[in-house]
């Protein structure tokens, strides 16, 4: 199931994961639900899935509460329940899941179903390092000084591991290199460093998008 999923034959991987979903297999009954949540091979049916999350997340499969924790942050397939998803995150969180630790830290720094606290949202996205966002995060969160004492050296150090992870978002004031180019030229005065950092993690597409960017708000001035 899996290898059919790999290469995009979703039908084939949906009939292999449910054969192993009888046998009550977690990762399969997890990876139903999964593509029910994003409609690959079949028609989006969110309900669907919850209830194959449900089940993986019964059978104590960490991934599933973390699915299942965000069907509820969002209200996919459920009413929407913060407590509830912050129950599954936390499930998952102590089984070690990072990106439900990353989620945890969304909760608590957009004060989603909790109030706001950078200080817990700074301690969570900190369990999450191995996840690009979260050291984007931490990167922004270091660079402004909230939830922690602002420092720059660090804010550099986080938005080079999340750049390295492949992080990247249109609106270049929120993208991590964008960031760290930025401190380079402007912290350091090292234009240099801000070119070869630029060229490194852009590709001539998304070196041409920050152009346009530019260009668009300099006409507006």
């Amino acid at each position: 199931g899996k290898k059919f999923e790999n290469s995009k034959n979703y039908l084939q991987a949906i009939e292999y994961y449910k054969q192993a979903a009888e046998h009550d297999h977690v990762d399969a009954l997890t990876s139903l639900g999964y593509l029910y949540d994003m409609g690959y091979g079949v028609a989006q049916d969110y309900k669907l899935a919850v209830g194959y999350y449900q089940k993986a997340a019964d059978l104590n499969s960490a991934w599933a509460m973390n699915n299942l924790g965000a069907c509820y942050a969002n209200g996919n397939g459920v009413e929407q329940n913060y407590d509830i998803a912050m129950k599954w995150y936390k499930k998952a969180a102590e089984l070690g899941y990072s990106f439900s630790c990353k989620n945890i830290g969304d909760m608590y720094y957009y004060g989603n179903g909790v109030e706001k606290d950078y200080i817990k949202a700074f301690e969570w996205y900190k369990k999450a390092e191995d996840i690009a966002y979260a050291c984007y995060s931490l990167g922004w969160m270091y660079e402004f000084g909230q939830g922690t004492e602002k420092n720059i050296e660090q804010a550099q150090a986080y938005y080079t591991k999340a750049a390295e992870k492949g992080y990247y978002y249109k609106n270049y004031q929120y993208d991590p290199t964008y960031r760290l180019g930025r401190i380079l030229l402007f912290e350091s005065n090292n234009s240099e460093a801000a070119r070869e950092c630029f060229k490194k993690y852009y590709d001539r597409e998304k070196l041409n998008q920050l152009m346009d960017k530019f260009i668009e708000k300099i006409e507006q001035i």
